[in-house]
């Protein structure tokens, strides 16, 4: 039996499930772009791999939904998928370090995380810096 969890964002329920063997080998696929649908598509695209595989383990939200969604909302979703696909992100992680490619796709899946995260901040938010003076 597949894990799951679910949780609420928004009065929403979001079930995410553990990816199968099948969807595994259909991701490396789609990775390593040994599949013909995206065979096409630049290495580690992952707004396509995410669109490929999002509802095969998230149920009750689409892609497009998650751009309303808070950073911390977001984290919700992500942290709920690592927790009930800790097994093969394990696998991955004792793999990686013979593997750059594995390397390198964890480094841009963290890239895009923070892409969305930053998308969704203020613009015009002015920050103090190192360079401004004190007020008298």
């Amino acid at each position: 039996m597949r894990l799951s969890k679910e949780i609420k964002i928004n009065d929403k329920a979001i079930a995410i499930f553990e990816l199968t063997v099948k969807d595994i080998k259909k991701l490396w696929k789609d990775l390593t772009g040994d599949s013909p649908e995206t065979a096409d598509i630049p290495m580690f695209s992952n707004e396509v791999i995410l669109r490929n595989h999002w509802d095969k383990c998230i149920h009750g939200i689409t892609l497009t939904e998650t751009d309303e969604l808070a950073p911390s909302e977001l984290k919700l979703i992500y942290d709920a998928f690592s927790e009930v696909n800790a097994i093969f992100f394990d696998l991955a992680l004792r793999v990686e370090g013979e593997n750059p490619f594995l390397k390198g796709l964890r480094q841009v899946v963290l890239n895009d995380l923070m892409l969305r995260f930053a998308a969704s901040l203020p613009v015009d938010t002015k920050t103090s810096g190192p360079t401004d003076t004190a007020s008298l």
